[in-house]
């Protein structure tokens, strides 16, 4: 399974004015199809000469805070691309989550600035896209992570690259029954094929449905990747 899959919300490198205290600068966005997330690289600039620390910021479509992981940005770093390792997440198709930052006006994140929202971005995988809804902003001497920061209307976006891999439809090949057999009441029927998901570590499950009866498991294992 490909893990260097990405999609990249911009890749700017305007920086925003700032007020003092902390800032929290976040998205709502949406894919088109599953993605399991393991890094996140981060565009962002420090112009001390000292290590900084921001907090990169997860949100799951309720608004709960799925990922909470401090960055360290080193001393005098430039503006540019940071990969950043977290405990993989496995984001939904057609579902909102939201991803932003919390950091104070030491740590510089890089902004496409005054662009157009909502927005469609394409990944690295034909077909794939991620739709950017909103940008979000609170500033304060103190801000809560617990939920995402309300919308601004300014329309910025974040340089934020989700890496990851996209998830694959498992596939299916009935080989019996055949196609149009009668069936009497009584005759039994045997149901051969085979069941193949090219993301290892999934877990499959086959099932079978006869007219209006019940859905029932015929069985289920996890996908090495290859294997039917």
């Amino acid at each position: 399974m490909a893990t260097n899959n990405n999609v990249t919300f911009a890749d700017g490198s305007s920086t925003l004015g700032r007020s003092g205290g902390y800032d929290i600068y976040a998205h709502k966005f949406r894919l088109n199809a599953p993605m399991r997330v393991d890094s996140v690289d981060i565009k962002a600039q420090n112009g001390t000469g000292t290590v900084y620390n921001f907090d990169l910021l997860i949100w799951d479509s309720a608004g709960v805070l799925i990922l909470n992981k401090t960055c360290s940005l080193p001393a005098s770093a430039l503006m540019a691309w940071r990969n950043f390792a977290i405990s993989s997440l496995k984001l939904d198709a057609g579902r909102d989550y939201y991803i932003g930052i919390k950091c104070d006006p030491i740590v510089a994140p890089g902004f496409e600035a005054n662009t157009v929202l909502p927005k469609t971005v394409t990944a690295s995988v034909p077909g794939k896209t991620l739709d950017i809804l909103d940008f979000r902003h609170v500033n304060g001497s103190s801000v809560s992570t617990t939920n995402p920061p309300p919308v601004n209307a300014n329309k910025h976006i974040l340089s934020i690259r989700l890496i990851g891999s996209f998830n694959n439809p498992p596939t299916i090949v009935i080989t019996s029954p055949s196609d149009n057999l009668t069936l009497s009441e009584g005759n039994t029927l045997p149901v051969e094929g085979t069941a193949g998901d090219t993301d290892n570590g999934n877990v499959v499950t086959v099932k079978y449905k006869i007219n209006n009866g019940p859905t029932r498991a015929i069985a289920s294992g996890v996908s090495d990747g290859s294997s039917p």
